[in-house]
């Protein structure tokens, strides 16, 4: 069961920072089309390299064996004063333990980070600063993706008005290839996924993964006899919002 959260754990952070900017460093991705790419993949191809939301709110939720575990994790950007800001915080669900014959199957950590230019981040609400600490706010490219009919060979597109929504399938290497802006360079996804990705105004609004975790045996050391079984579907949506005039944020400088 710990490895089984653990694996979800790393998930969750994998498709957390879709909106977060990466050092240009450490960002050796190239986004370009190999392939061909038909009308419809190139215009989302484009919004998601140019699309930089002010603030994004991603979901986790677990379906195991009729458990909904939920996590998230959110940013938003402004100022305080003059000074760009952002704030990053997250509410995680992990396994608990067994404590004075007390079992706590689940328990919730959050954390919040703050950015301030100039100050760099806190982790302890503005009481002291690591002047390393570098912006994480979106950026334009946080959100490309590699789609190309070579990898989302088929699809289904719809538009209303000014919303656009696009929805495939992939197989779990052809996703690990479209998705890997947001992997590190060892990382890969584990499972088939399907995506779907809505677009207002020509700016990407949500970004949705879901995925079955096929049932498998979870057995313990200490354990005679057989284990038991898990299964369950996983579902990661980001919505991403535009504001032009952020204004001030919760940040103080303690």
């Amino acid at each position: 069961m710990k490895k089984l959260l653990a694996l979800l754990l790393v998930i969750c952070c994998m498709f957390s920072v879709v909106s977060c900017k990466k050092d240009k460093g450490d960002d050796d991705t190239d986004n370009t089309p190999t392939t061909t790419t038909d009308d419809v993949l190139a215009r989302f191809v484009k919004m998601l390299s140019e699309s930089a939301p002010s603030s994004s709110e991603v979901v986790v939720t677990h379906d195991i064996n009729d458990s909904i575990i939920e996590n998230t994790f959110g940013i938003v950007t402004g100022t305080v004063g003059n000074k760009k800001a952002a704030v990053f915080a997250t509410s995680v669900s992990t396994l608990g333990k067994v404590d004075d014959r007390v079992l706590q199957l689940y328990k919730v950590k959050e954390e919040t980070v703050w950015y301030l230019e100039g100050y760099g981040t806190s982790d302890d609400e503005g009481w002291s600063w690591d002047e390393e600490g570098k912006d994480f706010s979106p950026a334009a490219g946080s959100l490309s993706m590699n789609l190309t009919n070579e990898y989302v060979p088929t699809y289904d597109y719809k538009q209303e008005g000014a919303l656009e929504t696009l929805t495939f399938t992939m197989t779990k290497d052809n996703a690990t290839t479209v998705l890997k802006n947001f992997l590190d360079s060892k990382q890969s996804i584990a499972y088939d996924v399907k995506v779907v990705i809505t677009a207002a105004a020509e700016r990407i609004s949500s970004i949705t993964i879901s995925y079955e975790i096929p049932e498998y045996e979870v057995t313990f050391e200490s354990q005679d006899g057989d284990g038991f079984w898990i299964s369950g579907n996983v579902e990661i949506k980001a919505n991403y919002s535009y504001k032009t005039d952020t204004g001030d944020i919760p940040i103080t400088l303690g």
